[in-house]
């Protein structure tokens, strides 16, 4: 790289740095093993040329932006002007290939700003994501940690994919296919701090968001990054090496969200719980369901989680459509296994059922 495109990265940094390291939030940036940090309005890429994309994206998400919905989704993918054209993957490198351009600082989370959310198609902000995960698994994330930011103000977030040991190359710019994606999420306020990291296998989950929760301790050793250098030692310390879902809100939606609803859907517990057998006397009402799961059904279209005795002698039944399925863990594991089932319950040909979206509304007692 010219030595005046260097010291063009070196200013752009330092603007960066006096933007976001400076009043009441702190420098939150990782360190960059590429040594190639790019700034932007409002995210921080550190690229590896070889690689063809970023090893991690930065930025801060708050409350009001995360809420906004100034903007709709641009979807000009293009090369980014700050690095050369020949560091750059192509548009066409994604064509035909049976991957989707994965975005690493949200699209969904950008939709505040137009500048924002044209600069989040830069293509040092994507990465190769396998279609099924990409519009599954990952959005769910990206969803979850949007909420939170309404949720708890202001959130610090990095996202990447580990870019060693990948699954291959893709197009003729030879982008590394990298095999996990991560997302690590961090609170810090007033000398307070709760953090968070996911890490997703490049596939089509069916898991719990919270399943896929690790410490950033693992993480770091996986990519080599140490995320949060700023915070003090002992907070740093203690958030890194600790999984803790209890502190977080998860609240996420079933299937991926469009770009731009904010609406939120609550798959909390209810206030009451009943036996399969009392089911039809709450038409209407979101409760939990408690018993056994006799049998599990299936037809084309919906498999039946079928209560209180095995269908057609069942007294309530949770259903699950077919199409959902894949956000489920092994339903056909689940006969025999006593949980709780929350949601609302409705009436279908005489019995009372409820529709399950989310793995947050199933939960083994």
């Amino acid at each position: 790289m010219k030595k005046t495109t260097l010291i063009l990265f070196t200013l752009i940094t330092l603007l960066g740095n006096l933007s976001y390291g400076q009043g009441k939030h702190f420098w939150y940036l990782p360190n960059s093993t590429t040594k190639t940090r790019i700034v932007h309005t409002y995210y921080t890429v550190s690229y590896s040329v070889p690689d063809k994309e970023a090893e991690w994206d930065a930025y801060m998400l708050t409350r009001e932006r995360a809420s906004s919905e100034k903007v709709t989704r641009a979807n000009n993918f293009r090369k980014d002007p700050l690095i050369s054209k020949s560091a750059s993957a192509n548009p066409d490198d994604y064509k035909k290939s049976g991957y989707d351009r994965g975005h690493l600082t949200p699209a969904g989370d950008m939709r505040f700003d137009s500048v924002a959310m044209s600069e989040s198609f830069y293509l040092t902000n994507i990465s190769p994501q396998l279609a099924d995960f990409n519009r599954g698994i990952w959005q769910r994330v990206e969803q979850q940690v949007r909420n939170w930011a309404v949720d708890y103000d202001t959130l610090y977030i990095v996202t990447g994919g580990v870019l060693k040991d990948p699954m291959g190359t893709l197009g003729e710019s030879k982008i590394t296919i990298p095999k996990y994606f991560y997302k690590v999420v961090l609170d810090y306020k007033n000398g307070k701090a709760k953090a968070i990291a996911f890490l997703l296998p490049n596939m089509q989950g069916g898991r719990k968001l919270r399943e896929y929760t690790v410490t950033i301790d693992s993480v770091e050793k996986m990519t080599g990054i140490d995320f949060f250098p700023a915070l003090p030692d002992s907070i740093e310390n203690r958030v890194e090496s600790t999984v803790d879902t209890t502190l977080w809100k998860w609240d996420v939606s079933p299937e991926p969200r469009k770009y731009y609803s904010t609406k939120k859907v609550d798959y909390s517990e209810s206030d009451i719980t009943i036996k399969p057998s009392n089911a039809m006397e709450h038409i209407g009402e979101k409760v939990n369901v408690a018993g056994v799961i006799a049998q599990v059904s299936e037809t084309a279209n919906i498999i039946y989680l079928n209560m209180g005795g095995k269908y057609p002698d069942n007294n309530f039944s949770g259903q699950i459509y077919r199409k959902n399925a894949g956000l489920f863990n092994d339903v056909a594991s689940y006969s025999g296994k006593k949980v709780s089932i929350t949601g609302k319950i409705k009436e279908y040909n005489g019995k009372p059922l409820i529709i399950i979206d989310s793995p947050e509304q199933i939960r083994f007692i």
